[in-house]
């Protein structure tokens, strides 16, 4: 063996690197890494399913019902959205505040575990409402992060969601193909702050999908 290349860089903002900020709570997701998370098999490079959840009107949420009520339920629903995440073969990579950034092997992997945290989300009757963006594609692996502009384009596309909506990319939506456990709604067409063009973004009809249990 011998050492062909070698590469060191200092981070910078990601209004720095980008062009763009993204909104808060995300921006902290990709900022705010877990260095003790271990990906495992997910080191290395090549696509993967990226998921980001984010609770809408956060701020909101918390003055309203006071920062420790706020807290015990993000607490909550964070332990809820790793739990699905790992039965769907799934793992958080990190998490801070009110959302994640999740990764799945396959794309019906990541629209099912977003299909049944919208599911269990409504069951539980917490009042506040969670969107999640989904987004495949290659992906720079470390052993405790994800890097790369999918990743990106996957914190845009839960931007671009409701409050209780799942949105997909186009790349997910062909990915995931005619399996009969998903229903998707029209298609729409969305700016994404920071990248260029129109993209196309589906909806997931979670409501309609097979109900599971949490």
């Amino acid at each position: 063996w011998r050492l062909v290349q070698a590469h060191s860089s200092d981070p910078v903002p990601n209004a720095e690197t980008l062009g763009f900020d993204l909104t808060t709570t995300l921006m902290e997701i990709l900022d705010d890494l877990d260095v003790e998370r271990d990906l495992g098999g997910f080191s290395g490079e090549g696509m993967l399913t990226l998921m980001f959840t984010d609770v809408q009107d956060s701020t909101a949420h918390a003055a309203a019902m006071g920062d420790r009520r706020y807290s015990e339920l993000m607490e909550e629903h964070l332990d809820l959205v790793s739990r699905l995440a790992a039965g769907a073969d799934g793992q958080v990579i990190k998490s801070v505040g009110d959302g994640a950034l999740l990764v799945f092997s396959s794309a019906r992997a990541g629209v099912s575990c977003a299909v049944q945290i919208q599911q269990a989300t409504e069951a539980s009757g917490v009042p506040y409402a969670v969107r999640i963006g989904v987004h495949a594609g290659d992906v720079i692996r470390t052993d405790t992060d994800v890097m790369g502009l999918a990743v990106n384009k996957a914190a845009r596309v839960t931007s671009a969601a409701d409050g209780g909506q799942i949105a997909v990319s186009s790349v997910v939506r062909e990915l995931v193909g005619s399996d009969p456990s998903f229903r998707f709604g029209d298609s729409f067409f969305a700016e994404l702050k920071g990248l260029d063009g129109i993209h196309e973004l589906v909806p997931v009809e979670w409501q309609h999908a097979v109900e599971t249990s949490a």
